[in-house]
């Protein structure tokens, strides 16, 4: 998933499928420029709404 602003990439996250109705984020980056802008609280709103709509359960899976 990405943010954009302008047309231009400014934060990207990236989500791994583990098992059925399992995902891990596995990582969340905005442009230093960029920070602090709300970007990287719209990538965790769109990443949670993706976990939701997709039948995903919340669970801790720190290793």
């Amino acid at each position: 998933m990405v943010a954009s602003s302008g047309g231009v990439v400014v934060g990207t996250c990236v989500v791994k499928p583990l098992d059925a109705g399992a995902y891990e984020l596995m990582s969340i980056a905005i442009q230093p420029a960029h920070q602090k802008s709300s970007y990287g609280t719209m990538l965790m709103k769109r990443v949670i709404d993706f976990f939701c709509k997709s039948g995903a359960s919340p669970r801790d899976s720190y290793q």
